[in-house]
């Protein structure tokens, strides 16, 4: 249940600073949990780091029962991977359009936003 449906490329993304310690958690299809580095997070979908190819993470893959780390908040939900970019060898950048579980998530997601939103307008 998308926040908003428009369009992905409109929906502003906020990069999650490193101090925050956000990650995402999830099952692979490959029978391995996994919890990585999130680097963006938008109303639409997130993009994280994984430190190697996972085998059965690719485009069109569905992974539910996933978990938004951001310090003590958790936010549950499903990940369908878009993209996978390979930058490095050592790292590769996944792309992700993630769906709050419940009602409950996506207000989580939204008030996360809402404080990213006001960590990135400069203080008057």
């Amino acid at each position: 249940m998308p926040l908003k449906t428009k369009n992905r490329r409109e929906d502003r993304r906020y990069a999650l600073p490193t101090y925050l310690g956000a990650e995402i958690e999830f099952d692979s299809p490959d029978g391995g949990r996994y919890r990585l580095p999130l680097l963006e997070i938008s109303g639409l979908g997130l993009a994280f780091f994984v430190p190697e190819r996972i085998p059965g993470i690719g485009a069109g893959v569905m992974l539910s029962d996933t978990r938004v780390h951001v310090g003590s908040l958790v936010i549950r939900g499903n990940l369908a991977v878009q993209h996978t970019l390979h930058e490095h060898p050592a790292n590769h950048k996944c792309g992700a359009q993630f769906f709050p579980a419940s009602d409950t998530d996506r207000n989580e997601l939204i008030g996360l936003l809402g404080r990213l939103e006001s960590l990135a307008k400069p203080s008057r």
